[in-house]
């Protein structure tokens, strides 16, 4: 095979200024495990991958069943629409989750305000595509640690990343205050980028911290006001447990968490208030109902995004909906309809996919979404998740004889080290993620001596080759170095050379948290005392 490309030009911005997917850059070190160099190369422990956020395991039975079914009928294998099935339960269910039932006031959510998308990542790149002109010095803020696939998807699209550093001790919560600052610096030169949308993500990836309400209102403000665009990524949401009931027994009741007020017809004394105007709410099917492979999303926005009626008769009356003023006739029309008008979501989903895929999934998940042993089934998923959350946290503390990890440390037989005592700190965990601070020197915080440092990739790198620990390292989750010597690209970058993300929802075994995880982080750090800087890789 030639190791040249070919002989005509490609994308810039997607061949170099795009980096490589993480987690297929991360699965190489699983095929190497363990090198000759590992201590355990001779007898090494099978590969324990806290790497990719999946679930661990199939949809239940039922679902499996149902999906079947479903597969069965002759009208699921062409083109169509969306499932009516799927959407109207989705709106159904936003409406109780957020509006506890309301489907009538200006805020309750319609099939109209409804497009499927296959996969959450396509969601997001098509509400890219909508609120940004590609190569037009346009940028879209992400707050910082950010989810590699949104930044991206930007870099793809020509659409600048625009970091919003969170701070570790603030739990990586975005700072409105920051954000507000950060508005005026772009409006005031315009050489920047024009800020067309910010983005949140909650619960977070990769930091865990989940957002209050009142914080996720508080930008949404923001956006209203200055004619931004709040992009709302809430892939995560259905693993949220109310506070207090994280032990509820199995197949005991369970309320949903309701993770902010946007949907509601007020917010915060805003009379006004029209979520339509500012937001774009993006929510993935794969973690809630443990389906990632069939690629089914939705987007949740202003009807006039995807695509709506107009009539012909000036006789008609339309009642407003946001968005600049732009009206969505209602059911007291004098003229029926005579055109559908087709918004900027509705072509790239046709641009791109014709229609979501697999309509017996659809069909499937409507069933799912409101079927009492499904629901039963998604609230112990989500106490799971909060039980591993805490066994992760017990491992950080749990004592390992030094003695008993190979290294050639004999000499310290009876003495016991805990990854927390060694400098390995939980900083923020919620949803799929902990956000972990590693104890090693990097250039932001070196060493008193001055001595070598590291970055959370070779952390990461030592982890997997050496002892069968799949880890993202948290350089993955900030904008690469570049020439801009800027407060915000140095705290960007610290944090991702001082932190890795730890993903607890495709552990099979739970008590690997407990015992294997801190095994191995005490390993690589005594690894240092023993091979210094590099670990031998």
């Amino acid at each position: 095979m030639s190791s040249r490309g070919p002989a005509y030009s490609v994308a810039r911005h997607l061949a170099i200024d795009t980096p490589s997917p993480p987690v297929a850059e991360t699965a190489v070190w699983l095929r190497q495990y363990p090198i000759p160099s590992s201590p355990w190369h001779a007898d090494a422990p099978r590969y324990l991958n806290l790497a990719q956020g999946v679930p661990s395991g199939m949809p239940t039975a039922a679902m499996r069943g149902k999906m079947a079914e479903e597969a069965a009928k002759d009208k699921h294998h062409s083109y169509g629409p969306a499932n009516p099935g799927l959407m109207e339960a989705l709106a159904r269910n936003l409406n109780a989750v957020y509006r506890d039932g309301d489907d009538r006031g200006r805020g309750a959510v319609t099939t109209s305000d409804i497009c499927l998308t296959a996969g959450c990542n396509m969601a997001s790149e098509f509400a890219f595509r909508t609120v940004a002109e590609l190569g037009a010095n346009h940028g879209v803020v992400l707050p910082t640690p950010f989810y590699f696939n949104h930044s991206m998807q930007l870099l793809s699209l020509a659409i600048a990343p625009i970091p919003l550093p969170c701070s570790p001790s603030n739990g990586y919560l975005p700072s409105p205050t920051d954000f507000n600052s950060l508005l005026a610096k772009h409006r005031a030169d315009s050489s920047l980028p024009e800020v067309r949308a910010l983005v949140l993500v909650t619960p977070n990836n990769p930091t865990g911290a989940i957002y209050p309400a009142e914080l996720i209102g508080d930008f949404a403000k923001i956006c209203k006001q200055e004619k931004v665009a709040l992009i709302l990524d809430e892939t995560y949401r259905d693993m949220l447990v109310p506070e207090g009931e994280e032990e509820v027994p199995k197949g005991g009741s369970i309320k949903q968490v309701r993770p902010h007020d946007l949907f509601s017809d007020e917010l915060e004394g805003d009379t006004e208030w029209q979520w339509r105007d500012a937001i774009i709410h993006l929510y993935s099917f794969s973690k809630s109902f443990a389906i990632p492979g069939h690629r089914l999303g939705a987007m949740v926005t202003h009807p006039h995004l995807i695509s709506y009626a107009t009539a012909s008769s000036p006789g008609t009356t339309a009642e407003p909906r946001g968005g600049g003023g732009e009206s969505v006739p209602t059911e007291s029309t004098v003229a029926p309809p005579t055109r559908r008008e087709f918004g900027p979501l509705a072509k790239a989903q046709d641009n791109t996919l014709i229609c979501a895929p697999r309509t017996d999934v659809q069909a499937a998940v409507g069933w799912a979404i409101e079927d009492p042993g499904e629901v039963a089934w998604r609230r112990d998923t989500g106490v799971s998740l909060v039980r591993r959350a805490r066994l992760l946290k017990e491992g950080l503390e749990r004592q390992i004889e030094l003695a008993t990890l190979g290294l050639g440390l004999e000499e310290k037989a009876g003495e016991a080290k805990s990854p927390a005592e060694l400098g390995w700190k939980v900083e923020s965990v919620g949803g799929y993620y902990a956000f972990v601070s590693h104890p090693f020197p990097t250039a932001a915080v070196p060493s008193a001596n001055g001595g070598p440092t590291v970055s959370s990739t070779q952390v990461a790198r030592g982890l997997a080759l050496l002892f069968g620990l799949g880890i993202l390292p948290g350089d993955m989750f900030v904008p690469a170095p570049n020439d801009k010597d800027d407060e915000q690209a140095r705290e960007s970058l610290a944090i991702g050379a001082r932190h890795i993300r730890l993903s607890n929802a495709n552990v099979t075994d739970e008590e690997a948290l407990r015992t294997e995880l801190p095994r191995r982080l005490v390993a690589l750090t005594r690894l240092w005392e023993v091979k210094g800087c590099g670990w031998g890789v």
